[in-house]
């Protein structure tokens, strides 16, 4: 599983997100490696999902989660609008460009200059993060710290917790989880687990 991580330094604005719509969806758009040959294709590819909450306390914010089995996402290229308001005066911020590393406005109702700058994108494994494992049978599902996973996505977790059916059955450790039983990984920030089922 791969984290698209966002920095930037943000002066006069909140809420940056992608502007992202099911009339117009946002594209992230990556280089693609090969995770056995180690090829890098030589075009962008692009796909898109529906909108995230950006939490501007934070320094880097995970923008997107992407599980993928034999191929990394090496490269990020943040095509398409953005948007934002003023952090004083609410002011909408449309039509924002990412792709220059740097954007500047002028906030009429706050009187200030606002900017965004010092951008930075990081593409890496979510190592070191909870996570939620559902498998492909029995209404089973792990819940635990990534300790480490590899191309074939093989799963380590630690301080694993097992649930069935949304309910608890006890803790297990260190537990390894082979690929060909995972149905479908994700971050475990937020998610209560009686909420979790393919319901």
């Amino acid at each position: 599983m791969l984290s698209l991580i966002l920095s930037a330094e943000l002066s006069g604005v909140t809420g940056l997100c992608p502007r992202d719509t099911e009339e117009e969806p946002y594209y992230y758009t990556f280089k693609v490696q090969c995770t056995s040959c180690r090829e890098t294709h030589p075009n962008w590819v692009s796909f898109n999902r529906f909108a995230y909450e950006a939490d501007d306390k934070r320094k880097g914010q995970k923008v997107i989660e992407i599980e993928c089995r034999g191929l990394e996402f090496t490269e990020f290229k943040s095509d398409g609008d953005w948007e934002a308001k003023g952090t004083e005066s609410s002011t909408p911020f449309t039509g924002i460009d990412l792709s220059e590393g740097e954007w500047y406005d002028y906030d009429e109702k706050a009187g200030e200059e606002v900017s965004i700058k010092d951008i930075s994108w990081e593409v890496g494994r979510a190592v070191g993060t909870d996570v939620i494992i559902r498998l492909k049978w029995g209404q089973t599902e792990y819940k635990g710290r990534l300790e480490s996973i590899d191309s074939y996505m093989n799963v380590l977790l630690r301080d694993t917790e097992e649930f069935i059916d949304g309910k608890p059955t006890g803790s297990l450790g260190l537990v390894l989880i082979r690929c060909n039983n995972i149905l479908w990984m994700g971050s475990a920030e937020n998610v209560e687990m009686t909420d979790l089922g393919l319901r």
